[in-house]
């Protein structure tokens, strides 16, 4: 089998990004009108020095509540998600965990060798903005131009980055339990799966 050459580390607008194949990736995607800007992005990466403590700070940001947070409602969020899957049926890539909130989407997926995560995350992004936009009967940008990701480097990181997940709801103040959200991989997950999808 042929693998893809790897970009490796590269820069997307003002934001870092490591594509290996086979990689775990730690994705956080936000609608373009929650999106922080570029002087908060640059002022919370001076900030902070790990890469998931500069997403947890930008998710402190967007789960404010800033924007339309479209994604509120089932049926724009469920766009979402038929995204992620569809992506992952052609076999672009693995989704591990995921959940959508009200103006972002969080997404750990491990990416096959033969993709890219740009290439996943562009289809994703396309296609439920299509989706979206059809159904609002509009059209224009839906999500933020580009993305954050952090790759995955150790099982307790993994482990970590699922519970961070899944917790999100909570931490924005939206549920009192995670299994009250319903956008969120949480309902039928299992560490058996996930393993099974890693091998």
């Amino acid at each position: 089998m042929t693998y893809k050459q790897s970009r490796g580390f590269y820069k997307h607008g003002n934001l870092p990004h490591l594509d290996l194949p086979g990689a775990v990736q730690f994705l956080s995607i936000v609608m373009a009108d929650a999106a922080p800007k570029k002087q908060q992005i640059r002022r919370i990466s001076s900030e902070f020095q790990s890469g998931i403590e500069i997403i947890h700070a930008i998710d402190c940001e967007v789960d404010g509540n800033s924007g339309s947070c479209l994604l509120k409602h089932e049926h724009y969020a469920s766009c979402v998600v038929d995204s992620i899957f569809r992506t992952s049926t052609d076999g672009q890539h693995n989704p591990l965990a995921w959940v959508i909130m009200p103006n972002h989407l969080h997404l750990l997926t491990r990416v096959n060798q033969e993709s890219d995560i740009g290439r996943i995350v562009n289809r994703l992004k396309s296609g439920s903005a299509t989706s979206i936009n059809r159904l609002r009967g509009s059209s224009g940008k839906f999500w933020q131009r580009g993305y954050f990701d952090r790759m995955i480097r150790s099982d307790d990181q993994l482990w970590r980055t699922i519970d961070y997940i899944h917790n999100n709801p909570v931490e924005a103040g939206l549920v009192s339990d995670p299994q009250h959200w319903k956008m969120s991989s949480i309902h039928g997950f299992s560490r058996e799966a996930v393993l099974e999808k890693l091998r």
